[in-house]
């Protein structure tokens, strides 16, 4: 789906359009303005609403991917400082994880975007088990899709709810270590 430069180009400017704009300014032309592309360039490469939504979760999964790649192969203490680095609320730019929340918002009323949600979903569960592998960690299938699901936690509620209950990344590596043991 994403086999081209111009076509990363395009996901990734999806990618920052739902974020600041949310699903409902999720435009072909609002990409092409977020891309720097000629008005009509998004709709060639993406002919749908539906497949430009796809585009996105595509994109963020190979995002996430690299990202847990990224992290030092070192120690399972490492791995959950990175992943506690990524759900703090001091941890940098949240908009690939508004963009993946609208995204999975969208997905209720779209049955496509679900099935391009649980292909993306399953890299990164894939990215996450093959690193703990690494890391010796037993059950790590299990213990992947723990702290998965407990980050997707952490992030809504640092995002959305009235007050971050996790404000610092110590607080969230103590939680994050919990789906290790």
């Amino acid at each position: 789906m994403l086999n081209t430069p111009r076509r990363q180009l395009l996901a990734s400017a999806a990618v920052a359009t739902l974020a600041l704009q949310g699903s409902r300014g999720l435009t072909h032309r609002a990409v092409d303005r977020a891309a720097g592309v000629p008005d009509g360039t998004t709709s060639y490469y993406f002919r749908s609403r539906g497949d430009l939504l796809s585009a996105a979760a595509h994109r963020l999964a190979q995002d996430d991917v690299l990202k847990i790649a990224r992290i030092p192969a070192g120690s399972t203490g490492q791995l959950i400082d990175s992943l506690a680095f990524a759900v703090s609320a001091d941890g940098g730019d949240r908009s690939s994880h508004v963009a993946r929340l609208e995204l999975t918002l969208e997905s209720r009323r779209r049955p496509e975007l679900q099935t391009a949600l649980r292909e993306s979903g399953r890299a990164v569960h894939e990215a996450l088990t093959e690193r703990l592998v690494s890391l010796g960690v037993s059950d790590a299938a299990e213990k992947s899709t723990a702290l998965l699901a407990i980050m997707d936690g952490l992030l809504l509620d640092a995002l959305y709810g009235p007050e971050a209950r996790v404000k610092s990344r110590e607080q969230a590596r103590s939680v994050l270590r919990l789906a290790l043991s």
